[in-house]
């Protein structure tokens, strides 16, 4: 039940003003996602807030849309409810970093410029590359998005040691911890991780550092076809030093551009990049080169729809051949990776509705407009694994009342 003007009803409203504080439970300008207006915030500050403003939620029965910074807060499918915003903006903060482990302990909250920032200061980098400048630990926790460094540093749940959720009843748990010895039996973590803050809310979490390289070099080349930048970016992403390589199509130029990053001691990135320059010319670039190829995943335009595709390394070349003419495209070669950006939704859903992605490929359309949302499930599940996922669901939040519809597209 959710009050007037997306606010919910006053009692609950009260009870989070009367555990929590004034200060925790604001009303503000309805906030829209997809096409449902919120219009009142909880930010609890503590572990303990977090736990009670859960707690009380559940014994309302009203559905809260968790927040981080906000930067994918339409990435899922459609919501199904939801009556305020649960931000974890006051959970934030660098508890503990542990340059001898190469170990850190961050809130939620905290964005991941700061992370990266504290963790530089002493020689280590975060090894998380999420789209979005405003992107917090939680948040990119929970949608397990990356980019594209995605070769270098795997997927997120590799980056994982242990974290802290608070369920949707308001129960603490905690899985693994700061030394991958502490995880035993089941990897929760890996479960969180992707979950879209269906199954609880990530309340903090102990992440691995890398080492910062002592060099990195990014070189940048055009190529003159697609097959030619997906042999190439293959053969480079088989390089020692190599952490990320992409091929994007410029539709303003017509043509194609290969971006590699090499990074390590030296001498091995000057040799890689060598060694791919022997095969085309190349340019020196920077990190705004890598990120002009990560920046390909913007948000399409109105109206518009991204989808990412998986396949096996080997057959990228047919499934870039199937989209290359209707599309904007980013390929991570080394990961089997592909973007495809469409002007209209209409025109990106036929695309999809026809490819022939080999076993073992999937996709997932990560924006599109909402009255698509209304007809299309965003995830392509097989029936097994959705059942699997249902069970879970009601295992961890029987009332789905974290981001109801996000995962799972609710019945219509």
């Amino acid at each position: 039940m959710t009050g007037p003007g997306g606010t919910p009803p006053d009692a609950v409203l009260t009870a989070l003003r009367d555990e929590l504080g004034d200060a925790a439970v604001r009303l503000h300008e309805p906030i829209s996602v997809d096409a449902q207006a919120l219009a009142a915030t909880v930010a609890p500050e503590s572990a303990d807030a977090l736990a009670t403003a859960l707690r009380l939620l559940d014994e309302h029965a009203q559905p809260a849309v968790v927040r981080g910074g906000g930067e994918h807060q339409d990435y899922g499918n459609r919501l199904s409810g939801g009556s305020l915003w649960l931000s974890t903006e006051a959970l934030c903060g660098v508890d503990a970093l542990e340059p001898e482990d190469g170990v850190v302990r961050a809130g939620a909250g905290t964005p991941l410029a700061d992370v990266r920032r504290q963790a530089g200061e002493l020689g280590w980098e975060l090894p998380l590359d999420p789209p979005g400048e405003r992107t917090t630990v939680g948040g990119a926790l929970a949608t397990a998005l990356f980019g594209p460094r995605h070769l270098g540093f795997g997927p997120p749940r590799d980056a994982v040691l242990g974290l802290d959720v608070v369920l949707a009843g308001g129960q603490h748990t905690r899985c693994g911890g700061r030394v991958v010895k502490n995880v035993s039996g089941y990897d929760l973590c890996k479960l969180y991780t992707g979950s879209l803050g269906t199954l609880g809310v990530i309340e903090r979490a102990w992440l691995r550092l890398r080492p910062r390289p002592a060099q990195v070099q990014v070189v940048t080349a055009r190529v003159a076809n697609a097959a030619e930048g997906l042999e190439l970016g293959r053969a480079a992403a088989r390089r020692p030093s190599a952490r990320a390589v992409g091929l994007a199509w410029h539709e303003d130029e017509r043509g194609w551009e290969l971006v590699a990053e090499f990074a390590g001691d030296d001498p091995g990135p000057r040799e890689d990049a060598e060694w791919l320059g022997d095969r085309v010319a190349l340019e020196s670039g920077d990190a705004t080169d890598l990120a002009r190829v990560g920046g390909r995943r913007d948000p399409p335009a109105p109206g518009g729809l991204r989808v990412r595709c998986h396949a096996p390394v080997s057959q990228l070349e047919g499934l870039v051949a199937g989209l290359e003419t209707a599309a904007a495209l980013v390929v991570l070669p080394g990961s089997g990776v592909v973007w495809a950006s469409f002007a209209t939704a209409a025109q990106g859903l036929a695309v999809v509705d026809a490819l022939a992605l080999s076993p073992g490929g999937a996709y997932v359309m990560e924006a599109l407009p909402v009255e698509a949302k209304r007809e299309r499930d965003v995830f392509a599940l097989d029936s097994a694994t959705r059942g699997i996922m249902q069970r879970i669901r009601r295992q961890y939040d029987p009332r789905e009342l974290l981001n109801p519809g996000r995962m799972l597209k609710a019945a219509p």
